[in-house]
């Protein structure tokens, strides 16, 4: 049990580590300026390291302002963002926010948020989130065109 203890311990005070470093207090913004903005969540590991290369990089003196212009136009939606039931969940590919198109229910009360993107070889696909009430229901693969 202490083994356990300790371990516990030592993950939660690397957690706060990682928030407290600039790498973790950029990803919290980012996330907050997305949700806020677009709707969208911004939890993607490769979408975060390299928008934050590039703050590096750019080094701005406006973190709101520069975040505003390095995600202009990239969570995009066909029609209406989405208006989630549970917590924001934007799908991603090679970390590109994908393209909104649609949600719905189901008679299980099930709501489900279509995405599309394209591949490599420009092939379409669509990917989807689902939650009821305040749970998430896992959905993995894709659905290709």
């Amino acid at each position: 049990m202490e083994e356990l203890k300790r371990k516990f311990q030592e993950k939660g005070r690397a957690a706060v580590t990682y928030l407290e470093s600039p790498r973790g207090q950029f990803g919290s913004a980012l996330h907050n300026f997305t949700e806020s903005t677009y709707a969208a969540s911004s939890w993607d590991k490769d979408f975060e390291d390299e928008l934050f290369r590039r703050y590096e990089i750019e080094a701005p003196a406006d973190l709101a302002t520069w975040l505003a212009s390095a995600t202009e136009g990239l969570f995009r939606s066909v029609g209406a963002p989405p208006t989630w039931v549970g917590e924001v969940d934007w799908c991603f590919h090679n970390g590109a926010p994908l393209e909104f198109l649609a949600q719905f229910a189901d008679e299980n009360d099930v709501t489900y948020y279509v995405f599309r993107g394209l591949t490599g070889e420009k092939r379409l696909f669509f990917k989807m989130r689902a939650w009821q009430g305040g749970d998430r229901i896992h959905l993995d693969g894709k659905i290709d065109g």
